[in-house]
């Protein structure tokens, strides 16, 4: 999450891509609705850019990093 995702997502504030916090409520106990739209990303909302593809990391690092996100706030070091 560090490396990748924190630049465009914040936990609670927006940066170029919505907060941790909204994607948490959008795909709440759904790992892998997380990383089938960073796999595919499709334009989702209005005043935010597309996401690119995120494909290159590999399922098994999208997993990872999505339960990383629904885990709830905290120490996120990921």
């Amino acid at each position: 999450f560090a490396t990748v995702c924190s630049g465009c997502h914040g936990e609670s504030s927006r940066l170029i891509g919505p907060p941790v916090t909204e994607i948490r409520q959008l795909y709440k106990n759904n790992p892998e609705g997380i990383v089938q739209f960073a796999t595919s990303p499709q334009k989702k909302r209005s005043g935010f850019p597309e996401m690119p593809s995120q494909a290159h990391i590999g399922a098994e690092k999208l997993r990872a990093v999505a339960e990383f996100m629904l885990s709830g706030p905290g120490d996120k070091k990921g």
